[in-house]
């Protein structure tokens, strides 16, 4: 007895000690080799070197192909039988559309004794569309479970002779017209292919399915008597439409006797729901403010009343109010003789271009700078020709009286009269060669180019509450701003840090020397 027969009789021994595993895959190996090649990609079951895992892993591999072939087989020998089964329906399809035909032909013979039971049927079925009542048209069978019916089944109307007969079908007049399609029509195409069954139009796409009617009143029945029995608390949606239609019915009842209070309330009720409901809605485009063409329909403004401003005085509309009193005016001036008014200004042409009005601009550069143009205009000096040979003129009128007046002296006078001092002007400019601004006036006082400290001398001695700023000057500490004092202190730590490090040097210095 092999051990994989052991193991199929009592599968705890594989966990008994002393278990031979080399044997037990070599055994596995003779059962599954002469299957492996037919089943798997591998030609045989490799042991020699591999660990039983692996070894396992290529018997798994060899079952799977086993398992997959048989299911294919399987799913074919179904696949056949549905195959045969259809074709037998089929077969069985075509003999009852056969013996279907037969009876037709059959049927016609006696077609002159039943058409009258036909005709009645259909007759009664056009009677009964109009009158427009089930009632009628059914007889006495209309009761009230007929308006209870279900909405998606109809009743069949009463059997022919041949069971053909329906609400919208009749054999007569289906029998005629098949008739004078034979007649008119003078060859048939054999040929023609059938459209597919995706394109057919079937009776159920069209007409509710037909149920007798007694099999409708038991249905009826049925369905009454389990939701009699039945219990259920779940409320679908149209239970709480239909009750909140009744709690709402109770506040709009009109017919309901209101006192004149409650009829005020309801009244400011409704408007103050159709309010909320005007105001929560969207508002016309002439509402939203600034509204630019895209927001707005086409052709929106030519209906509007639009108001703008003018860049120009609009010109006044003239009426027949505004002509009877400009002609009053005129002849109540005519009648005072008031000629005064102003002359209607005309704009005269523009004047001829004269080439020597044209000013000439000096494209040369300045040689004076800009300290000696404004020293100029403050000194009042002219520098054109006429003011020169008017100065020049003056000048020798006046050498000229001073002469005469010697002369006049000199006659008068007993004793010797001197000739009267020139004066004589000479100017002399004493600036500094290097001057502080190019634009700085030659005329500037010495005193205006001192820095502040030659201006004023800061007193050498401090008080308690006073500091000295960098500038020299001596300032109270009431006096300094956040910034100021801030600057002070920072100054002071870098001070007292800076004496600290040189105070640490002097020392590291001593004890190098000492050392």
């Amino acid at each position: 007895m092999s051990l994989l027969e052991k193991l199929a009789d009592d599968p705890r021994q594989v966990v008994i000690s002393g278990l031979d595993e080399n044997k037990l895959l070599e055994e596995a190996k003779q059962i599954i080799d002469p299957i492996t090649k037919a089943h798997s990609v591998l030609d045989e079951i490799y042991v020699d070197g591999l660990t039983p895992s692996q070894v396992w892993g290529q018997v798994k591999l060899v079952v799977e192909g086993v398992n997959e072939e048989i299911w294919s087989d399987k799913w074919e020998d179904v696949k056949s039988d549905d195959e045969e089964v259809s074709a037998s329906e089929s077969d069985q399809n075509t003999e009852d559309q056969d013996v279907g035909e037969q009876k037709v032909e059959d049927g016609a013979e006696d077609e002159s004794e039943d058409s009258a039971e036909s005709e009645e049927v259909y007759e009664s079925a056009q009677e009964g569309d109009e009158l427009g009542s089930d009632e009628e048209f059914y007889g006495d069978a209309g009761d009230e479970d007929r308006n209870d019916s279900d909405s998606s089944v109809d009743v069949a109307p009463p059997k022919d002779a041949f069971g053909l007969n329906d609400q919208f079908f009749s054999i007569d007049d289906f029998n005629k017209q098949i008739m004078a399609m034979e007649e008119n029509q003078s060859e048939v195409d054999l040929d023609v292919e059938e459209s597919s069954d995706e394109e057919m139009y079937h009776y159920d796409d069209f007409f509710k399915p037909q149920v007798e009617e007694k099999q409708t009143a038991e249905q009826k029945k049925e369905k009454k008597s389990k939701q009699s029995k039945a219990v259920s608390f779940d409320l679908g949606e149209d239970d709480y439409d239909a009750a909140f239609d009744s709690v709402m019915a109770d506040f709009n009842n009109s017919d309901q006797q209101l006192s004149t209070f409650e009829k005020q309330q309801l009244q400011l009720q409704k408007e103050i729901q159709a309010l909320e409901a005007e105001a929560v809605k969207e508002k016309a485009w002439q509402m939203k403010g600034e509204v630019q063409a895209k927001n707005r329909e086409a052709d929106a403004l030519l209906d509007e009343e639009l108001e703008f401003d003018r860049a120009a005085k609009p010109v006044p509309v003239i009426t027949q109010e505004t002509t009877e009193t400009i002609e009053d005016i005129i002849k109540r001036r005519i009648r005072d003789q008031k000629f005064d008014e102003l002359q209607k200004r005309v704009v005269s042409e523009l004047a001829d271009f004269r080439p020597s009005k044209k000013v000439e601009v000096s494209e040369e550069k300045s040689t004076k700078s800009l300290a000696e143009l404004y020293e100029d205009e403050y000194l009042g000096k002219q520098t054109d020709a006429a003011s020169a040979e008017l100065k020049q003129a003056h000048d020798e009128i006046t050498a000229l009286v001073d002469k005469l007046n010697y002369q006049l002296d000199s006659l008068c006078s007993a004793h010797f009269v001197p000739k009267p001092k020139e004066r004589q002007l000479e100017v002399k400019v004493q600036t500094s060669t290097i001057s502080m601004e190019d634009a700085q006036p030659l005329t500037m006082s010495d005193a205006q180019t001192l820095a502040p400290q030659e201006v004023y001398k800061p007193v050498s001695k401090v008080e308690k509450d006073e500091v000295r700023l960098k500038s020299g000057v001596v300032m109270a500490k009431a006096e300094l701003s956040r910034e100021e004092k801030q600057r002070l202190r920072r100054a002071k730590k870098r001070k007292q840090h800076n004496e600290r490090k040189d105070e640490s040097k002097k020392k590291r210095v001593v004890k190098v020397g000492q050392v």
